[in-house]
């Protein structure tokens, strides 16, 4: 990842390493440090031609105190724009797709170049994916794809809202973990009032894989019809040590838990905490809670 550093008048760099359910940055050395205190790094973005493009908003001020306190003082003028090139990079070929059809922006999904894949993704879903529903799901369900283009493809519905709920439910099932957990995000998001699909939702609070976790968690909180206390134990009880989970289930929790505290520390008694880190971790705040 690279990152302005606005106060630093530099471009932070860190990598990332998976971390359960959600990722690590490790701090490397700086991609750049500039020599002039006014540079003032705000928007970095990957071109179509690989290129990194910086935006400098370049200023005396760099925070919003010292501009109020002298509005005048500010450099409205001189705003500059890097285009940072690896050795004899040549400049690119168009890559407007603003004219494509949607059936040539569907191909492009699959283009090498992530910037043209990004860029159709957004105009299908802008478009409401018209005409090429059925065309993208068939994508999105097909297992002989890399999971780069199921992805892209699956975007390309849910930013255009256009995703069946027949589709989803196949999803559900997929023997990746990824398309699952997409799958699960697009019912919390999309097919709420779904009964059926709800159910399956919440049967996968044991699922394998800790992303699939992750989503059950977010999504139950959003289905009326459903015990999100009962659930949420569910996947404390089988997300092992991982980092976000149980966070994510607290900022859920914590609401209820003065009108639920018998019914969950009923459910509590019932596991064994030793093989439950997960649920461990957040007892600590709940009798933090509990006794407000």
């Amino acid at each position: 990842l690279v990152m302005g550093n606005i106060h630093g008048n530099c471009l932070n760099v860190d990598s990332l390493t998976r971390d359960g359910s959600t990722y690590r940055g490790h701090g490397e050395k700086d991609f750049l440090s500039g020599n002039d205190v006014w540079f003032m790094p705000v928007v970095q973005k990957v071109g179509p031609d690989g290129c990194l493009y910086v935006l400098d908003w370049y200023d005396r001020y760099h925070c919003y105190q010292d501009a109020s306190a002298d509005p005048e003082g500010v450099d409205r003028g001189h705003g500059r724009l890097y285009r940072i090139v690896h050795t004899d990079t040549g400049r690119p070929a168009s890559a407007s797709l603003a004219k494509v059809d949607n059936s040539e922006l569907v191909n492009s999904l699959m283009d090498a170049n992530v910037y043209v894949r990004n860029t159709a993704q957004r105009l299908l879903s802008e478009r409401g994916c018209k005409g090429v529903t059925s065309q993208l799901e068939r994508i999105v369900l097909d297992r002989n794809r890399s999971q780069q283009d199921r992805l892209h493809a699956l975007w390309s519905l849910l930013g255009g809202r256009a995703l069946s709920a027949l589709t989803v439910d196949k999803l559900l099932s997929d023997e990746d973990a990824t398309l699952r957990s997409w799958a699960v995000r697009a019912i919390g998001n999309l097919h709420s009032d779904n009964a059926e699909l709800v159910r399956k939702v919440v049967a996968l609070a044991s699922d394998d894989s800790v992303d699939v976790q992750l989503q059950v968690a977010i999504a139950v909180a959003k289905f009326d019809s459903v015990d999100a206390l009962a659930t949420w134990i569910t996947i404390l009880t089988n997300c092992g040590e991982d980092r976000l989970i149980p966070h994510i289930i607290w900022q859920n929790l914590h609401p209820h838990l003065p009108a639920k505290a018998e019914e969950f520390l009923t459910m509590v008694e019932k596991v064994d905490l030793e093989k439950a880190p997960g649920l461990a971790a957040i007892l600590g705040k709940t009798a933090e809670k509990l006794q407000q």
